[in-house]
């Protein structure tokens, strides 16, 4: 795989399944073309997690810059340097678990 190009910004949302409710509103709508039809929509994200592409600046993490925020705060530098390990795996598509779709 090639690599990403510099600058290449990644973003993963997560959520907890519990968080996924159903969308009264949705359903009205739905109820007409499909009726018993159930809408779920997201509740509070856990966290966000970036990933940034810059080879020179984050050499020694494969290219790669990475940064986690809860409730809108940034995780702590020791959970920052966990990630770079967790990406491992994904070394053969440069670290990136997901697939690029243009």
């Amino acid at each position: 795989m090639q690599g990403a190009p510099n600058m290449r910004v990644i973003r993963r949302l997560t959520i907890r399944a519990k968080n996924v409710v159903s969308s009264e509103n949705n359903n009205k709508v739905l109820d007409r073309p499909f009726p018993g039809a159930q809408s779920f929509v997201v509740g509070s994200p856990l966290n966000v997690q970036f990933m940034v592409k810059d080879s020179k600046r984050y050499a020694a993490t494969g290219g790669w810059g990475f940064a986690d925020f809860k409730d809108g705060k940034p995780a702590s530098e020791a959970v920052i340097k966990t990630c770079f390990s967790c990406h491992q795996p994904a070394k053969d598509h440069d670290f990136v678990f997901s697939h690029y779709a243009p």
